[in-house]
């Protein structure tokens, strides 16, 4: 039986307007939604020197090497089971194959993909309105320029207001977690300065800082006090110049939609 997540069906009609490619759907964390079939990189047959048999090589993901399987679907083959000729040949190979395409999209009932909105927020690195999407965890607003434009906002997942950036952690390497020993993280909250684990939310270990000497506080409020002016955190402004702030609880306005394959 084929697990549901694995399956793809044909989405008639819908051709992918980044690519042009034809449209499917499959099967997510968040139920089904609308891909491009250009994701799916066809494998090759290689023959790996050492190894009986034909094997399937997948395209590599990002930094990754190479996937390289058995045509029956047994266990991978090691990277380093591979005769340096082979590696080069086979890294060579998954270079040359087409990129994915990932385009993706929520869907509404009907199997339509829900476009993303326009809004009155201005993006701050590259000047543009920003767009209200969906993502696997909620909405989110991002430029129309995303993904090459990584930054995003976040929204408050019950009224809808933006969560407003912040300045980075900073990483405490010789400071251990005293739950898990990973590096402690020196953050700024409503109340001051406080620590975390660098491993949240895997580890919710906040050590308290009640203990620490005056001259160590001291210390850390420097430290953070010059992170923060070297890495401030980014204005977030609407169309019309208005600078946000925590206390506005600003919900971001719709004035458009994005059309198909703009």
């Amino acid at each position: 039986m084929t697990h549901a997540r694995a399956e793809m069906q044909p989405a008639p009609g819908h051709k992918c307007p980044q690519c042009g490619s034809d449209c499917c759907y499959r099967f997510g964390k968040n139920g089904r939604f609308l891909s491009c079939t250009g994701y799916d990189v066809p494998p090759a047959a290689v023959e790996p020197e050492g190894h009986d048999g034909v094997y399937l090589l997948y395209k590599a993901k990002g930094k990754a090497r190479p996937k390289i399987i058995p045509k029956d679907g047994a266990d991978k083959l090691g990277w380093k089971s591979l005769t340096k000729k082979d590696q080069a040949a086979f890294q060579q190979l998954s270079d040359a194959m087409p990129e994915r395409c990932k385009y993706a999209a929520p869907i509404d009932a009907e199997g339509d993909p829900i476009l993303p909105k326009v809004t009155d927020i201005v993006c701050p690195i590259d000047g543009e309105q920003m767009q209200l999407r969906t993502g696997r965890f909620g909405p989110f607003l991002s430029s129309p320029n995303y993904p090459d434009v990584k930054f995003v906002l976040n929204l408050d997942p019950r009224k809808g207001f933006i969560k407003l950036p912040k300045t980075p952690p900073i990483p405490l390497e010789k400071q251990e977690c005293p739950k898990c020993k990973a590096p402690l993280y020196l953050r700024d909250g409503k109340r001051g300065l406080w620590l975390g684990c660098s491993t949240f939310p895997k580890c919710r270990a906040r050590p308290s800082m009640k203990d620490f000497d005056p001259k160590r506080k001291e210390a850390l409020q420097k430290a953070w006090d010059k992170h923060q002016a070297d890495n401030p955190a980014p204005e977030i402004r609407t169309r019309d110049g208005r600078l946000l702030t925590d206390e506005d609880k600003y919900v971001p306005q719709i004035i458009g939609e994005v059309e198909q394959g703009g």
